[in-house]
């Protein structure tokens, strides 16, 4: 039998006491709270999306069709009367072939000779979202754009430039409401709150995606105004916030 010796011992009882004193401490009393905040301001810019088309007997007149109308739509809706901020973003380009009027949408091949598929011509489109301030030209935007010959053009959002403000904002409203639920469950209970063991933003699974390929553009020169005026009264940019905080009560 192997000798142990004294100090050996007594430091192996020592480990075992102190481990059976740390499995009867009884856990911290807290209470966990969802705390909820909601913040809203008036926006600072709009957004309008639609999509613009360029005809052609081939792909290329297409193309060209396209750039053209693109580009009139830019230098008008940056020109617009009282903007003072825009960017533009495209994408979803696409060109295809215009079929002849007695093609069926399905059967047959439609390149085949003699079955009144031959391809007429091309179109070519594109999709694209303006981003203007202030807010209350969005009505006028949408209809400067579809006199251009824009289609499918509606508003399609609002924005604010300090938009980490209104979270702040939303955060405080939500740690608020979790002090008031939690301190109320406190006095319920015939305890009180010692302090936040922590706080964990519920919502917190990733940042919003940004834009891409947007350009920012310089607005100069001489200002123009729609055929048709359009007032819109666009919603406030709402925040909101959920925190899960946990308290220690005694």
């Amino acid at each position: 039998m192997p000798h142990v010796s004294g100090p050996a011992l007594a430091a192996a009882f020592t480990l075992i006491a102190s481990a059976a004193v740390a499995q009867t401490v009884p856990p911290t009393p807290t209470i966990v709270v969802l705390g909820q905040g909601r913040a809203e301001r008036l926006p600072d810019a709009f957004f309008i999306a639609g999509r613009i088309r360029g005809d052609g007997p081939d792909q290329i007149a297409a193309l060209r069709a396209l750039a053209e109308t693109q580009g009139s739509l830019n230098q008008a809706l940056t020109r617009l009367d009282d903007l003072t901020g825009a960017r533009l973003r495209t994408d979803s380009v696409s060109v295809e072939p215009v079929y002849s009027g007695n093609c069926r949408d399905e059967g047959s091949d439609r390149d085949s000779e003699g079955d009144g598929c031959n391809i007429s011509g091309y179109v070519a489109s594109v999709r694209f979202q303006f981003r203007g301030a202030p807010a209350n030209l969005a009505g006028n935007a949408v209809s400067l754009a579809a006199e251009l010959g824009a289609r499918d053009v509606a508003t399609s959002g609002v924005d604010i430039e300090d938009r980490a403000a209104l979270k702040t904002e939303a955060n405080r409203l939500a740690f608020a409401d979790a002090s008031a639920q939690a301190e109320a469950l406190a006095v319920a209970s015939g305890r009180r709150i010692v302090r936040i063991l922590r706080v964990q933003d519920v919502n917190a699974r990733g940042t919003e995606s940004e834009l891409a390929v947007v350009d920012d553009i310089v607005v100069t020169g001489s200002r123009i105004r729609p055929s048709v005026a359009i007032s819109v009264d666009l919603p406030p940019v709402v925040v909101e916030a959920r925190l899960n905080v946990v308290f220690e009560i005694e």
